[in-house]
């Protein structure tokens, strides 16, 4: 018979927190190039639709919230995918990760206008 090592909860707890506070250098640069990525590409977008009774400055205001809540869509999605195919699942060739990175992106709600 097999020896099976069992280790307290607490332990356990301790091991899930040092990973997610190791984690959070890289959730910053997700989130923070997202972002960016985001704003710019909404800036080009801008010239394309009507900007109402918006003054310049109000659009870019617009752009930069729709731009962070891009950045929160795409931690999200790549937390979920880090869940299952851990912190390194971007150079893995595991296919459930990129399932789960893709399917969240894909299903996350858009505004309508």
């Amino acid at each position: 018979m097999q020896d099976v090592e069992i280790r307290p909860a607490a332990i356990s707890l301790r091991t899930s927190f040092r990973r997610i506070r190791s984690m959070t250098r890289t959730h910053w640069l997700i989130f923070v190039c997202g972002s960016l990525i985001a704003f710019v590409w909404e800036i080009f977008q801008m010239p394309f639709f009507k900007p109402g009774n918006l003054e310049p400055y109000e659009q870019t205001i617009r752009c930069g919230i729709a731009s962070l809540g891009d950045g929160v869509i795409l931690l999200t999605a790549y937390s979920l995918a880090a869940l299952r195919g851990g912190r390194a699942w971007l150079w893995q060739a595991a296919k459930m990760p990129y399932a789960i990175y893709f399917g969240f992106g894909l299903s996350s709600p858009s505004p309508s206008k």
